[in-house]
């Protein structure tokens, strides 16, 4: 036996790409449903000190003078140009 509870297997017809992509992606999606994933649990102060720290790097991190000007101008153009 080739496939098994933990480990199946599908068989997919491929003599049409969009159907076969559809039944993969419902094969994908069920299989992620199973999974039971949940956010882990924290404690409040924690969860300040997170969200606390993830922003303070990423504001340092950027040009935020040039950033705010583009968006006053909303010229995306300008951000990608040097």
């Amino acid at each position: 036996m080739t496939g098994s509870t933990h480990a199946p297997w599908y068989v997919v017809p491929a003599d049409d790409k969009e159907d076969a992509r559809v039944i993969v992606s419902q094969i994908v999606v069920d299989a992620l449903s199973n999974l039971k994933m949940a956010y882990p649990r924290t404690t409040p102060k924690r969860a300040r000190e997170l969200k606390g720290s993830a922003r303070k790097p990423l504001i340092l991190s950027a040009d935020y003078d040039r950033f705010a000007q583009i968006w006053e101008n909303e010229s995306l153009a300008a951000w990608c140009l040097p």
